[in-house]
């Protein structure tokens, strides 16, 4: 039997709104491969966003199962998925999710003090990343002080600072023009090449050409197309 790195199996996630069941996932099964780079398509509204938090370990489905790496994350506690989390997947929002308080250095050294990573180690590991995402000019500007795309480059960096085998991106390009959402694409498709299982959400099918292949969600479970 073939070992996926990622294993959603009949999973479905119910949301609780006031004395309303709402079913953001119905049965979704989905199989990801450790190296392989996937987009997760589907309208608004479909679930494609609670999957991927799903796939992430952000939550936990209401029925079904997910498997990380053959392991059930159900199993897990609340302070073992947030290990899991920051030693595994790194996440890249459409809103960038940086701190506009701490410098371009600050916010990609950050993660790392989470596992007792040292500050000499910390700076040098940010300072790399950071010149490969061509920033090593704005390390000790502040988020306001940068364009989006740069804010972009910077999210990624903070993602790969503790090198995830997972990089999970929420719409990347979302905020961005197409130029720089090109540029967005690229370094994610060089981590691919790299090694990194990448698991793109979109609802740019010329985005999602960069993927291996493609999932497709409707109505919070698997649809052949859009």
């Amino acid at each position: 039997m073939e070992k996926y790195l990622i294993e959603l199996n009949d999973v479905w996630k119910i949301y609780t709104v006031g004395k309303v069941k709402v079913e953001a996932l119905r049965g979704l099964n989905v199989t990801i491969r450790r190296g392989e780079f996937v987009a997760v398509m589907g309208p608004s509204g479909s679930g494609k966003s609670t999957c991927v938090h799903l796939i992430g370990c952000l939550d936990k489905p209401t029925k079904g199962h997910i498997y990380l790496d053959e392991k059930d994350i159900n199993k897990f506690t609340r302070s073992q998925l947030s290990s899991i989390r920051g030693k595994k997947i790194g996440f890249v929002f459409q809103q960038f999710n940086i701190i506009n308080s701490l410098t371009i250095l600050n916010n990609v050294m950050l993660p790392m003090m989470f596992y007792n990573v040292s500050l000499s180690e910390r700076k040098k590991r940010a300072k790399r990343i950071l010149g490969e995402m061509d920033l090593s000019h704005r390390l000790n500007h502040y988020p306001t002080e940068i364009s989006g795309g740069e804010k972009q480059r910077v999210a990624i960096a903070r993602a790969l600072a503790n090198n995830p085998d997972i990089i999970v991106a929420d719409e990347p390009t979302g905020n961005l023009d197409s130029k720089r959402g090109k540029e967005i694409m690229e370094i994610l498709e060089n981590l691919h090449k790299n090694g990194k299982t990448i698991v793109l959400v979109t609802h740019d099918k010329v985005l999602a050409n960069y993927a291996e292949r493609t999932i497709y969600i409707k109505d919070g479970t698997n649809a052949d197309s859009m």
